[in-house]
């Protein structure tokens, strides 16, 4: 069985190291607005959900213009 990963664990560290260059944003579900987000919180908050995916995918299938969402926001590379 896989365990989420933590914030500060290697997989959110590596995603953090990875995603340098890069910029974010999220939104809540019942918003239109996008916000910046710090690639920290990105990774800290994905972990909890993608974990079995790896947080490098994760990073991939931001990377390719996916959206990913959790139970009450969205993710995603700015445009």
């Amino acid at each position: 069985m896989t365990t989420p990963s933590a914030p500060g664990t290697p997989e959110v560290e590596s995603f953090v190291r990875r995603a340098i260059g890069l910029r974010f944003e999220m939104r809540f579900k019942d918003e239109a607005q996008w916000w910046p987000v710090d690639a920290r919180e990105v990774a800290e908050t994905l972990a909890g959900y993608y974990y079995d995916y790896g947080m490098h995918s994760c990073l991939e299938m931001m990377r390719e213009g996916k959206e990913l969402p959790t139970a009450l926001a969205i993710f995603r590379t700015c445009r």
